[in-house]
């Protein structure tokens, strides 16, 4: 059985008079490779987000999803 590798990335706006960006990450891959930007750090990251190593599948389990979130 195929297991599905997959990521997703949501950026978010928070609150109303101080507002703050949030970038969410959700993969099922191992790692995921991400870089961004932002008014408040104009100079480019680049971040390789990794899974932990409890989230491993084992046999025919289905993938684990994590999640993680950066404030920009």
């Amino acid at each position: 059985m195929l297991k599905p590798e997959a990521g997703i990335l949501l950026l978010i706006a928070e609150g109303v008079d101080n507002v703050v960006a949030r970038l969410w990450c959700a993969f099922t891959t191992p790692s995921m490779a991400i870089a961004y930007a932002s008014l408040k750090s104009p100079k480019p990251k680049a971040l390789i987000l990794r899974q932990p190593h409890n989230m491993e599948v084992h046999g025919d389990q289905e993938p684990p999803v994590f999640i993680t979130a950066i404030t920009l």
